[in-house]
């Protein structure tokens, strides 16, 4: 047992095997860190609380430096539970146009078929982050032609994930060689 416990520590001392983002919540999460210049202490609007929503708002409360996280979602039910374990801020889902216009960065994680944000809803003079893990694309595509707004959706933070992946892959024979070392 002792031996297992050494050569795991050695495998994540010594190698990358444990390193980078491989989900879509957490690569929101980096993504949002790597700009905190461009959006510092930002006003979070997260709209959604299905799985990759609710993980999301668990990594932005233990990873990002943010003024307020507000979450808006279709059963408030699952909010309040959120509010409860995270201490975010809940808003209806009629007030969602609103909440958008006061937000720096806004991450759509719904479940719906159709698009639920839309370019109309967004002030245009206000420079905003617009993070949509949505399958579907949830905001409208007409969003990217704003100019004030940065777009990213899933695919882009897919890639990162994919990378990460692909970078642990590569640390697997290390891993195995410092195991082989422990068993003998």
């Amino acid at each position: 047992y002792n031996t297992a416990l050494q050569a795991s520590k050695e495998v994540k001392n010594k190698t990358q095997l444990s390193s980078g983002t491989t989900t879509v919540s957490y690569a929101t999460v980096q993504y949002i860190r790597e700009r905190a210049e461009k959006y510092p202490n930002p006003k979070i609007l997260l709209f959604g609380l299905g799985e990759i929503g609710e993980n999301t708002a668990k990594g932005l409360k233990n990873h990002v430096e943010y003024t307020s996280l507000t979450v808006v979602n279709r059963t408030i039910e699952k909010s309040h539970v959120l509010r409860k374990n995270l201490g975010v801020e809940l808003a209806s889902i009629d007030n969602l146009e609103d909440q958008i216009k006061k937000a720096d960065v806004i991450i759509v994680a719904t479940g719906a078929q159709t698009h639920t944000v839309k370019s109309s809803m967004f002030d245009p003079d206000k420079k905003q982050l617009i993070i949509d893990l949505s399958i579907p694309r949830n905001a409208e595509p007409s969003i990217n032609d704003l100019e004030n707004t940065d777009v990213i959706d899933v695919d882009i933070l897919s890639k990162k994930t994919k990378k990460t992946i692909e970078e642990r892959k590569k640390q697997i024979p290390l891993a195995e060689e410092i195991i082989q070392k422990y068993k003998s």
